[in-house]
């Protein structure tokens, strides 16, 4: 039934693509039919059409968090942060940033450098912190500064929009690289108040202020624009608020941009993106008119993409062949690349084989922990439990930690309770299966064996499929968001 849903999807975008050629047609007609002088017999009709660059969005010193909704929109965009691998620290990664940004030329560029190195709080702080760490870390931030300012200058330069973000008594502002750019032709400065866009503490709900100010060359700069709309009380960005039970700091959560700024950010993108990018006419005869659009079916795959859930290119392809798409919109799928699924993607392993020992369900178990990257860089501990028969997977949260007694508490909750006594648990050499859990396992009657220590890949089964489920978590993550316990334990279960 879901798969059927899915089809359904597809080819109601396959329609609507349909329909809205028809009506550029109509539109290009009533054009051609109003011709300065219909007596002399038009045979050229001229005609805007958009020059199609690589991505539509980039963000720089961001993890994906507007790129993912403009996707949605049926844009397409690449985010460049240390947390996939960039790290503009070095002089090689801003190179190679550099040429991507002269080869992929994303019409609209959002850049957030960090902010700590030019923050209130270090300023009102230098007295009690290291000196060497402190010029250090002004040192760093400068670097970085610099890059992004050299980026805003490159989008300057080519024609194409940037929007950089800092706060509003950050001292960078002050710096010249930053003036440099302030000074510029049509860029203009915006100071917003992100309470206007939803910004809040995720404990007590309080509006957060934060004055933030924008630098943009875009003309749609207005719609940017946001002062508070009267809140009658705001939490102070200070000290520490709980998350999923976990202490966190009010300064690292007002860092998340609120879903009302983001969409913002993805309807100037898309005003852009219509306006900038008719900037070249073309002759088309109007007897060999072709209207198929590659940028309407371009953001129809992307379109499609998300809503069935990020899937790999090869299920993605028979997805569309058995709603019967056309060679056309299967040959621009082949070329398709999600940004997202590009900086989730697992690193390629070697083909291990190894006989199966199971048949039936339950026969014998494989178990094992791993870490799961989450909310404000927190790190929470899983439970991964499969049968090796049926290659049955659960993959349950440890919020309390990973003891034994915790393991042992969780497995019986979310496995035994429900699927009974399992003949065989294979489980690595870690401590969480010491203890309770093994005393446990051997009163219930299962036979349990241990890998050898430092030997994942005896247990690579386990290890295997924990890290398909981790790529299809951080898919989910980067598109909803979640930001409590509450989030996280829905996305999972």
């Amino acid at each position: 039934m879901r798969l059927s849903r899915h089809i359904h999807d597809i080819n109601l975008c396959e329609d609507f693509q349909k329909g809205l050629l028809e009506s550029q047609k109509g539109d290009l007609r009533k054009n051609f039919n109003e011709c300065e002088n219909p007596d002399e017999g038009c045979e050229v009709l001229h005609v805007q059409c958009r020059m199609i660059s690589e991505d539509d969005v980039g963000e720089v010193f961001s993890m994906p968090r507007v790129v993912p909704a403009a996707e949605r929109a049926g844009l397409k965009g690449k985010s460049y942060d240390i947390g996939n691998g960039w790290d503009f620290l070095r002089s090689d990664h801003r190179k190679q940033c550099r040429e991507e940004m002269k080869r992929l030329k994303p019409q609209t560029l959002i850049l957030s450098p960090p902010c700590g190195p030019f923050s209130q709080m270090l300023r009102i702080s230098k007295f009690r912190c290291d000196d060497e760490k402190r010029k250090r870390k002004i040192m760093e931030g400068r670097v970085l500064l610099q890059f992004a300012m050299e980026l805003c200058e490159l989008q300057i330069k080519e024609g194409r929009v940037f929007l950089f973000e800092h706060p509003k008594g950050a001292d960078s502002w002050t710096e010249s690289c930053v003036s440099r750019v302030r000074d510029c032709h049509d860029v203009h400065e915006i100071v917003v108040d992100m309470c206007a866009f939803g910004l809040k503490d995720p404990q007590n709900g309080l509006p957060y202020k934060k004055g933030t100010r924008l630098l943009t060359n875009s003309k749609y700069y207005r719609l940017l624009e946001g002062k508070c709309p009267g809140c009658a009380k705001h939490q102070h960005i200070e000290g520490q608020t709980r998350i999923g039970g976990k202490w966190v700091n009010r300064s690292v959560c007002a860092q998340v941009y609120p879903k009302k700024f983001v969409d913002v950010l993805v309807r100037v993108a898309q005003r852009e993106i219509r306006d900038r990018n008719v900037n070249e006419i073309k002759e088309v005869f109007v007897g060999e008119l072709d209207l198929k659009s590659k940028v309407n079916i371009d953001s129809m795959i992307a379109r499609c993409h998300v809503n069935l859930g990020h899937p790999n290119k090869e299920r993605f392809i028979h997805m569309l062949k058995s709603a019967n798409a056309s060679d056309e919109i299967i040959e621009h799928a082949k070329k398709f690349q999600c940004s997202v699924c590009s900086a989730l993607r697992l690193k390629s392993s070697h083909a291990v084989a190894k006989h199966k020992r199971a048949e039936m369900f339950n026969q014998q178990i494989y178990m094992d922990t791993f870490d799961l990257p989450i909310y404000q860089q927190k790190v929470l501990k899983m439970l991964n439990i499969l049968d090796e028969g049926t290659g049955m997977q659960i993959c349950v949260p440890l919020w309390k930690g990973a003891k034994a007694e915790l393991v042992r508490k969780a497995y019986r909750k979310h496995w035994k309770r429900w699927a009974g006594t399992p003949i065989k648990a294979v489980t690595d050499g870690g401590k969480e299966f010491d203890g309770a859990m093994h005393n446990g396992l051997e009163e219930d009657g299962t036979y349990v064996e241990k890998t050898a220590a430092y030997a994942p890949w005896q247990n690579g089964a386990c290890e295997r499929h924990g890290g398909y489920w981790k790529e299809t978590f951080a898919k989910a993550f980067a598109e909803s968001q979640p930001r409590n316990r509450e989030e996280i334990d829905e996305l999972v279960y």
